[in-house]
């Protein structure tokens, strides 16, 4: 019965929200897009050196990123065309922003430069709306 509950009142706040339109734009507070790129750090070459991210970082990210960014550490999973399980460090970038065409061929040129730089078969972006209150002041 709970569980009931739970999705009929989600059922509730989704149809309320549809009605009622998109919410209104609160001062700091904007619909965007946050978007991750996974880059696997195996490389036919061997593990993707320190010198060789922080170079990508600068030549690449930064450039088309100038507002921020976020490095996050991580460890992926996949399979592999063979039906192997494959594992490897990874590095997930983070990324808040207008989802606009510009930006998103910003995002594809990172993923682009990442998988042709280092030889991947692929590199995974996710890309979710959100709607963002952005406050730097420290409070």
């Amino acid at each position: 019965m709970f569980n009931f509950y739970r999705i009929a009142a989600a059922s509730l706040l989704s149809a309320m929200i549809v009605a009622c339109g998109p919410l209104p734009a609160a001062k700091g507070c904007a619909f965007g897009s946050v978007t991750r790129l996974y880059l696997g750090r195996d490389t036919p070459a061997g593990a993707l050196t320190e010198g060789q991210w922080e170079q990508f970082i600068a030549e690449t990210v930064t450039p088309r990123f100038p507002d921020g960014f976020t490095v996050l550490d991580a460890q992926g999973q996949w399979r592999a065309a063979d039906g192997s399980v494959r594992k490897e460090a990874t590095r997930v970038i983070e990324v808040v922003h207008s989802d606009d065409p510009r930006t998103r061929a910003r995002v594809r040129a990172v993923a682009v430069d990442y998988q042709h730089r280092f030889a991947q078969q692929s590199v995974l972006v996710s890309t979710s709306p959100t709607y963002q209150c952005m406050d730097f002041s420290g409070a």
